[in-house]
């Protein structure tokens, strides 16, 4: 495997590219021998030439390819970019990348590019991406030039005094599309829908995570795998009122669950007890409950909660609770730099006081899994029979969805731990969120995302080659 490094200079003439000397014997080829360069899922023919003495000047040290800007034009290239390309001697390519695309939507209110509250959170993926020799920007639906097979773009650009400057500019369809549209009204518009169809049509384009996860599909699917059906707490599809009445007969606590909801949005704890049925949900950043007196109260009030939203009822479980109150343990797995899955993190997410909803987003804490594990004396969290259960319903879990729903680069499993230490899935995310890191392990987060720039290196044949001490290189992409 074989690394250039290139610089683009000015000449009018776009079927010519340049070697230095040292860039000649690294490729063993021949005066004008014919190359494709290509850069996402744009291409070129060029021939390859020597410099000659006039152009020595221009060498610059450790770059062995120089490239015509008008080359850059017709690859939709930015020419500003220092660029580092793999090469592939037998096929006779040069490819320039890789080039991740991280696909959004564009916030109406918001005047600053990339025009999209994840601006932090894009920073700092691009400056991860940078570090680890990965092009990456921002781009929604409507920044796509479906005809030029181009994209208008933003990339972040570092200044000097520490911050960021977001770029409009040119690129190619990248090598991977990482999708980030983070909420399932958007997802489930039109140029939403139709963006993403058409981006899993074009060739040689990687696009994972295209979608989120229906909890009831989600289910179906995974019951059938009869080494997962230990796991999942009993749910079934509403349709009528008596399906909620049989599973409080049955269990005494239910949850009602939208099938498409998330964040803890919409879901209602119901419970039997002697006054009647308690209640608990979330409405508006707020939590309700109380008590309806009779089955007619329930029914009356819950007509009224569900509305026209499909939804499941699920058993309510007799979970652990830690210092009182509610917590789940959210397992994150993410494909690395070898396309195989890893247990990224395990953290704790502790429910606020009086609430059922451990989720961040409704008020939760993330505390690291070993602090809370430590708190019921079980031991080691490590070597504990708890987490070697997490560990092989991961692999269960990434398993069966991908059999049955295609690629994903990183799946978020919410589980609850019984009293009995039995090991219960609650729900699947395929949009995990990075809120859920505890304060104190913001390395959690860093290598969240390293793991995202490490998988798209290796679906765009990036993978990390070492040289002869065994260390991996690592290219530096941008001129600060």
């Amino acid at each position: 495997m074989l690394f250039l490094e290139i610089k683009t200079i000015s000449t009018e003439t776009a079927d010519k590219a340049y070697l230095t000397e040292e860039g000649f014997k690294a490729l063993d080829c021949t005066e004008s021998e014919l190359f494709t360069i290509k850069a996402g899922c744009n291409e070129v023919k060029v021939n390859l030439y020597r410099l000659n003495q006039s152009t020595n000047s221009i060498v610059d040290p450790g770059v062995q390819l120089y490239l015509p800007k008008i080359t850059c034009k017709h690859l939709n290239l930015p020419e500003s970019l220092a660029l580092t390309a793999l090469v592939d001697r037998p096929k006779k390519t040069i490819k320039i990348g890789p080039l991740l695309g991280y696909l959004i939507t564009r916030n109406k209110r918001l005047r600053i590019p990339p025009f999209t509250t994840q601006r932090p959170m894009l920073q700092l993926f691009s400056k991860i991406a940078r570090e680890y020799g990965v092009i990456s920007f921002a781009f929604a639906p409507q920044d796509i030039d479906w005809p030029n097979r181009k994209i208008n773009g933003y990339i972040a650009t570092p200044l000097p005094d520490g911050n960021v400057l977001w770029r409009k500019d040119t690129f190619p369809f990248p090598d991977v599309v990482y999708n980030r549209i983070l909420n399932r009204s958007s997802e489930r518009k039109d140029l939403i829908t139709e963006t993403v169809k058409n981006l899993q049509k074009v060739p040689g384009l990687h696009h994972f995570n295209p979608r989120f996860l229906n909890k009831w599909e989600t289910h179906t699917i995974l019951s059938r795998n009869p080494g997962m059906v230990e796991y999942l707490p009993q749910t079934a599809l509403l349709r009528n009122f008596s399906d909620i009445t049989e599973f409080l007969n049955k269990y005494g606590r239910v949850y009602i669950k939208p099938i498409n909801g998330s964040l803890g949005a919409n879901i209602i704890k119901l419970e039997k007890v002697p006054a009647g049925f308690q209640f608990q949900y979330r409405r508006k950043r707020k939590n309700l409950s109380g008590i309806w007196p009779d089955r007619l109260a329930l029914q009356t009030e819950l007509t009224k909660l569900l509305g026209r939203r499909l939804y499941v009822v699920q058993q309510g479980l007799d979970l652990l609770t830690y210092q009182g109150r509610v917590f789940d343990v959210r397992v994150l797995l993410q494909k690395n730099g070898s396309g195989r899955w890893t247990t990224a993190a395990t953290v704790a997410r502790v429910a606020s006081e009086n609430s059922i909803f451990p989720n961040i987003a409704a008020g939760g804490t993330a505390i690291p899994i070993e602090k809370l594990w430590e708190s019921f004396t079980f031991g080691d969290w490590k070597t504990s029979e708890t987490r070697q259960k997490l560990l092989d319903l991961g692999s269960n879990v990434h398993k069966t969805l991908e059999e049955e729903l295609g690629d994903f680069a990183e799946l978020g499993l919410d589980v609850g731990i019984s009293k009995t230490g039995h090991v219960w899935l609650i729900e699947v995310n395929s949009k995990p969120s990075r809120k859920v890191f505890p304060k104190n392990q913001p390395h959690l987060k860093v290598q969240s995302i390293i793991n995202i720039i490490d998988y798209a290196r290796y679906l765009s044949g990036f993978s990390y080659p070492q040289n002869n001490t065994g260390d991996y290189y690592e290219s530096n992409l941008y001129t600060d």
